[in-house]
């Protein structure tokens, strides 16, 4: 499990293991004094020298952060990231806030599941590791959609309403993590029966290239609007169990049976509560990007829709789907 242990473990004795370190480390001094003796050689110029130093100096104001998409690095003054959080956090039908007691009566839900739930599939080890004694609130941030910011404008004067961001709800650390990784072991298997599900570039262009397209076809791209807080967590979590019940004996289900699944996931879906600005907040409906389950919830989802309205007329020959 990646996720700390409760105590710490000497490893036995190994002393070939002992040995090969005591040599790295004595070849990492010679190779650290070696360098220390050479002058320092900045590979910067003059001018970009002056601009690091002028960020160093502005550091305690400013944001560092990737954007969207890219590896794009973003630099921007935290009073503007609070402004754009802020009118993120303004859309009353998506998120409100709310009250440390709410945030304990999640946790307090969580521990039950994992109690009533996976300590009789897994057994009392495993349940001890999945429990949290003392988790971490969610954060929220915004990733900055850079590859949606005019080229020509200017960023300097740009104004925090018209950056586009992606909300993200950090929940590393907190309540539901840990089940939610549990969730995703165990449902993952399930995406072998997404038709449309793009597992990576390779399988992608393999697909591709024996696919037949008459010269008749059109080429279309399609794209959701928000699409993980628009999603219907209930539907989702309805479409997830389905394919779970249709494909139960072909995974390894851990012994998990589908009313397990359901409980686990609406556990994990309703410990949707995060803080930012020393504010708590919840997300009132949809999937809080940050969860580990939930980019899987979506793709299911999707899968279940496609499959009871595009389907139908039979019109798509070839129509991968790629979530972000």
């Amino acid at each position: 499990m990646p996720f700390p242990a409760k105590g710490i473990r000497l490893p036995r004795p190994s002393p070939e293991i002992d040995s090969r370190i005591a040599a790295l480390e004595i070849a990492i001094q010679r190779i650290y004094s070696s360098e220390a003796t050479k002058a320092y050689r900045s590979n910067l110029t003059p001018s970009e020298q002056r601009g690091i130093a002028k960020l160093l100096r502005s550091k305690d104001r400013l944001r560092y952060t990737v954007g969207d998409k890219c590896g794009s690095f973003v630099v921007m003054p935290k009073s503007m990231d609070k402004i754009i959080t802020n009118n993120v956090l303004s859309d009353s039908t998506t998120y409100c806030e709310t009250t440390m007691t709410a945030f304990t009566k999640a946790c307090s839900e969580v521990k039950k599941v994992i109690t009533t739930v996976v300590k009789p599939r897994l057994g009392t080890i495993v349940a001890k590791q999945l429990l949290d004694s003392h988790p971490m609130i969610p954060t929220f941030y915004s990733l900055v959609k850079t590859h949606k910011l005019p080229l020509s404008s200017d960023l300097i004067a740009m104004p925090p309403d018209s950056i586009k961001t992606r909300p993200i709800i950090s929940s590393c650390g907190g309540p539901s993590d840990r089940l939610s990784w549990l969730l995703v072991k165990v449902l993952s298997p399930l995406l072998q029966f997404v038709g449309a599900h793009i597992v990576n570039v390779e399988s992608f262009l393999a697909s591709l290239s024996h696919c037949q397209i008459p010269s008749t076809a059109y080429y279309a791209s399609f794209d959701v609007t928000s699409l993980y807080t628009n999603v219907n967590n209930d539907s989702a979590v309805d479409a997830v169990i389905s394919l779970y019940q249709q494909h139960q004996s072909q995974i390894q289900n851990m012994g998990f049976d589908a009313n397990d699944i359901r409980v686990m996931l609406r556990a994990t879906l309703n410990c949707n509560i995060f803080c930012f600005n020393e504010r708590i907040y919840e997300q009132k409906r949809g999937l809080a990007m940050g969860n580990r389950i939930a980019p899987l919830l979506a793709i299911i989802f999707m899968d279940h829709i496609e499959r009871i309205r595009l389907l139908q007329n039979r019109c798509r020959i070839f129509g991968p789907r790629t979530l972000e």
